[in-house]
C-alpha cells in the first residue's frame, strides 16, 4: 500500500484524498489496512508474480451505524487507470455489499474527478448528485 501510495501522481493524490498529501506515515496506513470487515470491507487488485505482488488498487466501503448505507472510495494506481480496474474494484464492492444488506452508496467526488464519476454513471445503480462547491455528493441505491 505504502509503494502504491508514493507511486500516485499529484492528481491521483488528489483526486483520492482531496488535498496534497505527501506522505503516508505508518500510522495513516494503518487506517486503511486494518479493516474490521464487519464495518468496512477493502478489496485490492493485485499484479506480479507470486510472492512479489504489488497492489495497484484498492477499493473500500466503510457502512454507517445502522448498516444500510456505506461511503465508497477508490483508488487505482496512475499505470492502471481507464483500463476498467475501477469498475471492476467497484462491481466486486456492490456485490459484497448486497450480499451484507447494504441498500445505499453515496460518495464524495470532486467536480473535476471524471473517472470516478463516470463508474458510478456507467454502473447501472440509481445515481443521485448534489454539487456543494467543487464537490460532488453521489447517492447511488443498489439494487434488491
Amino acid at each position: 500500500m505504502r509503494e502504491m501510495f508514493y507511486k500516485f501522481s499529484e492528481q491521483t493524490v488528489y483526486l483520492r484524498y482531496h488535498a496534497s498529501v505527501k506522505a503516508m506515515p505508518h500510522n495513516k496506513l494503518q487506517v486503511f489496512c486494518n479493516v474490521d470487515y464487519d464495518t468496512e470491507i477493502a478489496v485490492i487488485a493485485l499484479t506480479g508474480e507470486p510472492g512479489e505482488e504489488e497492489v495497484v488498487g484498492v477499493a473500500r466501503y466503510m457502512t454507517d451505524p445502522a448498516k444500510k448505507s456505506a461511503e465508497v472510495a477508490f483508488v487505482v494506481a496512475d499505470s492502471y487507470q481507464r483500463k476498467g480496474l475501477g469498475s471492476y474494484l467497484f462491481e466486486r464492492l456492490v456485490e459484497i455489499a448486497k450480499e451484507e444488506g447494504i441498500t445505499h452508496f453515496f460518495a464524495y467526488v470532486l467536480v473535476e474527478n471524471s473517472g470516478m464519476l463516470k463508474i458510478f454513471h456507467r454502473s447501472g445503480l440509481h445515481i443521485e448528485t448534489t454539487n456543494e462547491e467543487n464537490v460532488v455528493h453521489v447517492e447511488m441505491t443498489l439494487p434488491d
